[in-house]
């Protein structure tokens, strides 16, 4: 059945010129459907059909043309039926049906062109196409690094020029052909070239179709011919199968030919690797861009995206990380709040209460280490940051708190904190606290004064959402904030103050034996430092 309408489907790709967008929209759905089981049928029971090489190629030219197709209608004039192809894309990718090269060439540079498009709804489409083509890439769970590709590249790139040079221009050009039959050697130089012929044309709709109604009436021929084409076919494939061996036994005479091979696929796939990332790279900074606009499904489906290149390191995450924190404060809309206290919570904390108190998931020593990661990348996340970021994080980790405090969000007084004090798995675990404590007091090794401060300054943020976070350490802050390590950095005195501030500023949690038993500490360490100056 698949291969019956693969031979007719030139009678329903010409009506994609009707002005219907319902019309369009149910070709487009066929042409995705056709894509993910006709021509897995053929290859799966090529025998049904004739199943020569010469079948196999025809096939193959037929999906390129339908991938065509599809392309072309990216661009279609009604925004509906945009959506509705960035959407099969999207099931192709999903599925793992689009070839790479397509995929890093043609198909993302295609998609970049509707993240500005004027109807939301195809954007909205467009970013989740490239939020699948992140989760689904062809490298798998790798770190998308562009700078270390490149670097990778180019050294191995030396190391085939030093094995070629050894090869004489006989076994250099055997070699070579060898490895193009393979499908293992290309130049993207010449698919640029191609591609440029292809987009000077400006017609490659029509071509596609053309090749398609070729196709159809070669197909009927066939079926009237069935056996003097399936006798060819295979005359056909014993005479490249003979060639391909005596090709093979000639090349196999080359000693270092299995090297030349693993070679030039590890270079063909870190190509492949620099073409994903460059594209991405740029589809990504357009991103981060989007998430000032005014409606909310852009925002929201930016949010999840940058979400998911932080996994795998795509360039331009991190601008889109700072760019969303603004949005922190954003009280129109509690589902954005939400959505980016998500984002921030996978990137630097990744771990639920419950996930992170699992026996049966981490052992003790587990436990102590992944508190001391979150800890970490807690302070990673105010060094360096200005006032107005500064700003923006206290509000994040008051939130993330109030999430653990579950009915404490009626403090806040903001409809972003109500929003998401209802996801009781965002927030920070009890054992992070602990962790910080560590840093802040100096008990681990290497620690620094910059990294001390910072954990002070992240207790102090938690502590305006969960004043017993501070509350049970004031000896400690009073000892070190003032201590000698102050002399020579004022701003851990600064945050030292700020922290005594907050919870100062509440009158029923602090008793005034606390205060004279904190100002005592204060003023012994002082007479010890006069006592040993006059020594």
């Amino acid at each position: 059945l698949p291969r019956r309408t693969l031979s007719k489907i030139s009678l329903v790709v010409n009506h994609f010129d009707q002005e219907s967008y319902v019309m369009r929209n149910g070709l487009v759905m066929m042409l995705g459907a056709l894509m993910e089981h006709a021509f897995v049928d053929n290859n799966t029971n090529g025998a049904d059909g004739g199943g020569g090489a010469g079948d196999s190629a025809t096939h193959k030219k037929t999906k390129h043309d339908l991938l065509d197709m599809l392309e072309t209608r990216v661009v279609d004039v009604n925004s509906y039926t945009r959506s509705k192809v960035l959407q099969t894309w999207s099931q192709l990718v999903q599925r793992q049906l689009v070839p790479v090269t397509r995929l890093c060439r043609t198909l993302i540079p295609l998609v970049r062109g509707r993240l500005v498009d004027k109807a939301a709804l195809v954007r909205k489409q467009a970013i989740q196409l490239l939020t699948v083509v992140v989760r689904k890439n062809p490298w798998g769970p790798l770190e998308l690094d562009q700078d270390r590709a490149q670097h990778e590249m180019a050294a191995l790139q030396q190391e085939i020029a030093g094995i070629e040079k050894t090869l004489s221009a006989l076994e250099l050009k055997l070699s070579h052909k060898l490895l193009q039959k393979q499908g293992i050697e290309f130049k993207l130089d010449d698919d640029d070239d191609e591609a440029d012929d292809e987009e000077q044309g400006g017609n490659s709709a029509e071509r596609s179709r053309n090749r398609l109604e070729k196709t159809a009436q070669d197909d009927d021929e066939d079926e009237e011919d069935e056996e003097l084409d399936q006798n060819d076919a295979e005359e056909d494939e014993n005479e490249n199968e003979s060639d391909s061996e005596s090709l093979e036994s000639m090349v196999a005479k080359i000693a270092c030919f299995d090297t030349l091979k693993t070679k030039r696929k590890q270079l063909m796939m870190l190509e492949l690797l620099v073409c994903f990332t460059t594209a991405m790279k740029a589809c990504a900074l357009q991103m981060s861009q989007l998430l000032s606009s005014k409606t909310q499904s852009d925002v929201l489906e930016c949010v999840e995206f940058f979400k998911v290149a932080c996994t795998f390191r795509v360039s331009h995450e991190e601008l889109g990380f700072a760019r969303m924190l603004p949005l922190i404060w954003n009280k129109d809309h509690p589902a954005v709040t939400l959505a980016v206290l998500r984002a921030y919570h996978y990137k630097y904390v990744q771990f639920s209460e419950a996930e992170l108190s699992d026996a049966t998931q981490f052992s003790e020593g587990q436990h102590s280490k992944e508190s001391m990661r979150i800890a970490t990348n807690l302070i990673k996340l105010i060094n360096g940051a200005t006032l107005a970021d500064i700003t923006c994080i206290e509000e994040l980790i008051r939130l993330l708190v109030l999430n653990g405090e579950g009915g404490g969000a009626e403090n806040s007084g903001a409809s972003g904190g109500r929003a998401a004090a209802g996801d009781v798995e965002v927030t920070i675990p009890h054992r992070v606290y602990s962790a910080l404590w560590w840093i802040f007091e100096g008990k681990l090794r290497d620690v620094t004064v910059a990294q001390r401060r910072g954990a002070l300054d992240i207790l102090r943020m938690a502590a305006t959402a969960k004043k017993s976070v501070v509350l049970s350490k004031i000896e400690c802050i009073v000892r070190v904030g003032f201590g000698p390590i102050a002399h020579g950095d004022a701003g851990l005195a600064r945050s030292a103050c700020m922290a005594l501030n907050v919870v100062l500023n509440d009158a029923q949690s602090l008793t005034v034996d606390a205060l004279n038993k904190s100002t005592a500490i204060v003023l012994d360490g002082d007479d010890e430092e006069e006592e040993e100056e006059e020594e």
